[in-house]
């Protein structure tokens, strides 16, 4: 197993541990951010579940639809934090 191996191993546990986390928080909390929760914690889930399939192939960009898988993960990520962002900011 080369280093680059073992740093997706190490995010694949890393990754499917915080949507872990994230559906824990979500199941406890309710309300109206629940969906939003349940999207966030299968988008880390998911992005973990990248990483398999990258050991598999080698690379995070082949084939396209690995790159657009975790392209897709990232934009959910990305998106729920601007949007957690926007509403920790405003009075």
């Amino acid at each position: 197993m080369t280093f680059v191996d073992a740093i997706n191993v190490f995010e694949v546990f890393w990754w499917t541990g915080c949507g872990i986390v994230v559906l824990a928080q979500t199941l406890r909390a309710g309300g109206d951010h629940r969906d939003r929760g349940y999207l966030l914690a299968a988008s880390f889930v998911l992005f973990g579940l990248s990483d398999v399939v990258e050991l598999q192939t080698g690379a995070w960009w082949r084939p396209w639809w690995l790159l657009a898988w975790k392209a897709a993960c990232i934009a959910v990520l990305v998106s729920a934090a601007i949007r957690w962002w926007h509403g920790r900011t405003r009075p």
